[in-house]
């Protein structure tokens, strides 16, 4: 993950389909294989960055519960570490919140940026 220590958030309307996303639970309880030396590490990174992005998404708006995800994913750098993208859906009226420490510069899923903060 690059540690930029910035988190990117945007928020959209409902999304119902999360191919192409692991489940964060999932990659926490460890139950697909880690391909790499520092899991730990990076795990790590993972929560710390999740803790920040819910901080930002109540500040914008969530009711603080989650009916889908929430899920990780990462888009490729060929400069540096991939870019994390964590996401979910809230249940109170189905919003999604979408968290990045890059900028998804051209994002098909139409989120709308709405805060920026350290972790």
């Amino acid at each position: 993950m690059a540690k930029n220590g910035f988190v990117n958030l945007w928020t959209t309307g409902p999304i119902d389909y999360w191919s192409g996303m692991v489940d964060l639970r999932k990659f926490q309880a460890r139950d697909f294989a880690m391909e790499f030396e520092d899991a730990d590490e990076f795990e790590a990174e993972v929560n710390g960055f999740f803790e920040k992005a819910k901080k930002l998404a109540l500040k914008a708006g969530w009711a603080g519960d989650i009916s889908q995800g929430p899920f990780l994913g990462a888009i490729p750098n060929a400069d540096s570490a991939p870019q994390l993208i964590i996401a979910w859906k809230q249940s109170n009226n189905g919003s999604c919140f979408i968290a990045s420490n890059g900028m998804l510069v051209g994002n098909g899923f139409g989120g709308v940026p709405v805060e920026q903060g350290k972790y």
